[in-house]
């Protein structure tokens, strides 16, 4: 067959309007590709991030900690209710597949939970919630007879409803090591314990902002123990024992540096030589010297926890000036309530709570801290409430139209 001009240029044209016509529906086709790619990840996106807007409502608003309620069932249930409700009205999207994986953002996960607390505690004191100065933040109550009549109140809150002790997050540790110890062996370097920024500083100073102890028990929610930081650090289901308990830890910390003191003062030391020797003289006098400076210190250590007790300063390492007891009467055998040296330096209560907090086993702390959370929510708010059951995030990953998507929704 044979073409004229006018035929090949027709022939010609044809040819270009196919090509022309191919790349246009390879581009409507590329452009519908990466659309429906745009618009699958903007609805996956907010499905996610709507899962994360049902949040825990107390946890949040009296700890600060934002977490939703789900396991890895319940929050496909929710995500493709969100996500559903927008692929439904358009039949050319379709979502294939979903899975979900909370496993890495469990709230009951030390590392999780100790993260969220630290968030928590930069945005506080970003907005100044939190007093800068450790010796400012207990509220003291120096009212002996209000005193007496919450402790009369407090002795009988003994935690026996098993339900609750079976469930509670530190339940599934077990004892690790001694506090005292471990506070004895590094109190030398108890300065760190209050330097700032560390994560071990955030959440101790985020247990003494949200939760009760001796010396502050007006934190505006009710709680079921009064001596919660005791609580921490004691980790007894009867309040008045943790309280007990630690005292006598605090009691046998300061009688250990005041022993070492009276030893290390060579006034104190001459004092003790010349009243062993009025004693009993002779090479006896060196097992009643070690008798009275054992009953000069445990003197000394008494009046340090009464002075703490009533809201007053105790410095680690004491010197002349405040050193309250004289040798004359533990000689003697008087008796006072306590001695007050008026110091202006030192630490109080929450300050000595915060060296045992700083020298305390990270997951022991944060899980404890995860009990009390626990066990307020439960009478306050929610009887089922369970921080095992709550999340700080979810990963997930979705067929959409045969294309791959994968997220990490967290907090």
């Amino acid at each position: 067959m044979v073409f004229g001009k006018k035929g090949s240029a027709s022939v010609f044209l044809i040819m270009i309007t196919a090509v022309m016509f191919s790349l246009v529906f390879a581009y409507i086709t590329a452009a519908g590709k990466i659309a429906g790619t745009g618009y699958a990840d903007s609805i996956l996106n907010l499905a996610g991030r709507s899962v994360l807007s049902e949040f825990d409502k107390a946890l949040m608003d009296e700890y600060g900690v934002f977490a939703f309620r789900g396991n890895e069932y319940e929050i496909k249930e929710k995500f493709s209710y969100y996500a559903d409700y927008t692929f439904e009205k358009n039949k050319r999207v379709r979502l294939l597949s979903l899975d979900v994986d909370n496993r890495r953002h469990s709230l009951a996960n030390v590392d999780i939970f100790e993260s969220a607390v630290t968030d928590y505690m930069k945005y506080a004191f970003a907005r100044g919630l939190v007093d800068d100065v450790i010796e400012s933040m207990g509220k003291i109550n120096n009212d002996p007879e209000k005193s007496s009549q919450e402790e009369s109140k407090e002795r009988d809150h003994i935690l026996r409803n098993e339900r609750v002790t079976n469930s509670l997050p530190s339940g599934e540790l077990s004892k690790n090591g001694n506090i005292l110890e471990t506070v004895k062996e590094g109190i030398s370097s108890w300065q760190d314990a209050l330097k700032k920024g560390s994560t071990n500083y955030f959440t101790n100073r985020y247990i003494l902002m949200n939760f009760k102890n001796a010396q502050n028990r007006e934190i505006d929610r009710e709680t079921f123990f009064s001596y919660e930081a005791e609580y921490i650090i004691s980790g007894s289901l009867d309040d008045r024992e943790n309280k007990n308990k630690f005292r006598a830890m605090l009691f046998s910390l300061r009688n250990v540096i005041n022993y070492i003191h009276i030893f290390s003062d060579p006034i104190k030391r001459a004092e003790l030589i010349a009243a062993a020797e009025l004693v009993t003289p002779g090479p006896a006098g060196l097992v009643t010297q070690l008798i009275l400076a054992e009953a000069w210190a445990l003197a000394e250590s008494e009046n340090d926890l009464r002075l703490l007790e009533n809201g007053k300063k105790v410095p680690v390492y004491k010197t002349k000036e405040t050193w309250a007891v004289d040798l004359d009467s533990i000689v003697k055998g008087t008796e006072t309530g306590y001695i007050d040296t008026h110091v202006k330096s030192g630490l109080d209560y929450q300050g000595y709570l915060q060296i045992f907090l700083f020298f305390q086993d990270r997951a022991t702390k944060i899980t404890r801290i995860m009990d009390l959370i626990q066990i307020n929510i439960q009478g306050n708010h929610d009887k089922t409430f369970l921080i095992k059951d709550h999340n700080c995030g979810f990963s997930f990953k979705a067929n959409v139209d045969g294309r791959q998507f994968y997220y990490d929704e967290e907090y």
